[in-house]
């Protein structure tokens, strides 16, 4: 019974931890990735993509309860998120704040003692891109209910830009959505889809992003190999850099999206949201570190 526990165990904790990422990924200006980092999963995550094709097995077994548990998670919680987003979005977006400020300092872990002028260059660089790419937001939705051979090219290269977000830290997909004018039509499409109306049409919306998504999900994940094998110090002070100005970009982007309103109630709740985020993700790195030092003791011990 203990190693079948044992067994599925990790399966398990991944799928909890897909259905994290799935969450994030409905809130303006939170990313994926950055959940994926703070919940010890990033490097996992990259190096299972890029050895699909080499090693299958013991990729697929790391990302399809990841994979799963993001698709039951966005899915399962895209309405109430929405509907909390919709009516108290101050406290969801400071929950969401709270847990990634709480994130920066397992970051700054991987690069310290190797402080640089030209490491906190690559992180201010980064900061000003998240903090410009807000002013390319875009005020107008694009029509997507005639499906044209334009549309279907234009999905298929959001498709590839959504795709950045499920890799690169800091880099949301909602926010390129609003960036692209895509943000409330997909939404609508998603809502419509779980309703089971007009399926062949939502469908066929869908299917050029997909695409694209896909597409680009491996070949962002080949390039984030790559840095992180030969110049990850850098590659992790331009991902600080791009963490800590989404932080100013989920605030932006929610103002654009829905009506906050700064009274003191909404304001004693976002407090307590924060900390709860802050302490969420103190527990969630006690809980990596640990099953870390279990993984190794138990490489140890199946090597002797």
């Amino acid at each position: 019974m203990k190693n079948l526990l044992q067994k599925f165990k990790k399966p398990l904790v991944n799928f909890v931890k897909g259905i994290a990422i799935g969450i994030a990924m409905i809130v303006p200006g939170v990313s994926g990735g950055t959940l994926a980092l703070i919940l010890g999963i990033y490097s996992d995550l990259i190096d299972s993509v890029n050895g699909l094709f080499k090693h299958f097995g013991k990729s697929i077994k790391t990302l399809l309860p990841i994979i799963l548990g993001a698709l039951v998670g966005f899915l399962a919680l895209v309405t109430p998120i929405k509907y909390g987003l919709e009516n108290c979005p101050l406290v969801v977006i400071t929950l969401f704040v709270g847990l990634i400020i709480g994130g920066i300092p397992s970051l700054y872990k991987k690069v310290k003692g190797h402080e640089s002028i030209k490491g906190f260059a690559l992180s201010f660089v980064a900061i000003a891109f998240m903090v410009g790419i807000c002013f390319l937001v875009s005020s107008i939705t694009v029509d997507i209910s005639t499906l044209t051979f334009g549309l279907w090219m234009y999905l298929f290269l959001a498709g590839i830009l959504i795709a950045a977000a499920l890799v690169m830290p800091g880099i949301s997909g909602s926010m390129l959505l609003m960036v692209l004018g895509l943000y409330s039509s997909i939404l609508f499409v998603i809502k419509d889809l779980m309703g089971f109306n007009n399926i062949f049409n939502n469908l066929m919306i869908i299917l050029p992003i997909g695409l694209g998504a896909l597409i680009g999900f491996f070949a962002i994940s080949f390039i984030m190999g790559k840095l992180l094998k030969k110049c990850e110090i850098g590659t992790y002070f331009v991902i600080i850099g791009l963490v800590i100005g989404s932080i100013g970009s989920i605030y932006y982007l929610s103002l654009q999206e829905y009506t906050i309103v700064f009274d003191a109630l909404n304001i004693i709740l976002s407090i307590i949201g924060f900390i709860f985020g802050l302490l969420l993700t103190f527990l969630i790195e006690r809980f990596v570190s640990k099953n870390k030092i279990e993984e190794k003791k138990e490489e140890v011990d199946e090597t002797r």
